[in-house]
């Protein structure tokens, strides 16, 4: 890959103008005269576009990152971009070069070295040669975070490693990625917990909906539709001031 014309892969210190039409510098006035149908944010010093030409990339000063148009294109991740062209989506690299010969219906972003792709009604991660990292295929996979990513079967949700392999042998409705070693579970009764990574609940409490935890405490809405604060152990530490959406009471 050659860079024609940044070798900085800096992002300038731009932002969207409100009707995303161009970017702003941190004077606020705009950055190139050029105008677009969108722009999105930068990263690796070019910003995905789309105007009548079609969905491509650019450099700050608003000139193209290359001559090629898609259907859509999105913001680089690892040094890679899904793009879409002809309703098949693939990944470019900063020059907007395909990385891979295989297509998909549909693509998500590169994290951690890895991007889910969906094969008609199959979900599974290649790595950014376009490589499979696993033979399995799922009902829907997620994003690596921490070297786990979040998937669901017919058999429910859980989590794997990068070798596509569970991680345990617990069931849930639906699992959140992990955070510090804990991660959001919807049981099979519709109610939520935390689990470790061995897939089992940190405690026997159950909440009607639930945030990762937060130096020590999460955000949890209990059955009484009052919304609190639990400490690792499950056990309710405070109620919070905004408990009841059913008395009306907006202040704060």
């Amino acid at each position: 890959m050659k860079l024609t014309k940044y070798d900085n892969l800096e992002n300038p210190n731009y932002t969207v103008a409100p009707d995303c039409t161009h970017h702003l510098t941190e004077q606020g006035v705009p950055a190139y005269p050029t105008r677009f149908s969108w722009v999105w944010k930068f990263s690796f010093g070019r910003a995905p576009v789309k105007d009548d030409s079609g969905a491509y990339h650019i450099f700050p000063d608003g000139t193209p990152v290359y001559d090629t148009r898609y259907d859509e294109s999105f913001n680089h991740y690892e040094g890679i971009a899904t793009v879409v062209a002809d309703g098949k989506w693939f990944h470019v690299d900063l020059v907007g070069s395909p990385v891979y010969a295989d297509t998909f219906d549909w693509a998500g972003n590169f994290q951690e070295g890895a991007a889910v792709v969906r094969s008609e009604t199959h979900f599974f991660h290649i790595d950014n040669l376009g490589k499979r990292l696993y033979s399995n295929t799922f009902a829907y996979a997620g994003d690596f975070s921490g070297g786990y990513a979040c998937v669901n079967t017919r058999s429910g949700a859980f989590h794997i490693d990068r070798q596509g392999n569970p991680l345990y042998d617990a069931r849930y409705l639906s699992v959140y990625p992990f955070h510090k070693n804990t991660a959001v579970a919807r049981k099979l009764n519709g109610y939520f917990c935390h689990i470790n990574l061995d897939g089992v609940p940190l405690y026997d409490h159950e909440f009607v909906a639930l945030d990762n935890f937060y130096n020590q405490v999460a955000w949890a809405q209990i059955v009484d539709n009052k919304y609190v604060q639990i400490n690792l152990q499950g056990d309710v530490i405070v109620e919070l001031a905004y408990s009841s959406l059913d008395e009306g009471n907006c202040e704060i």
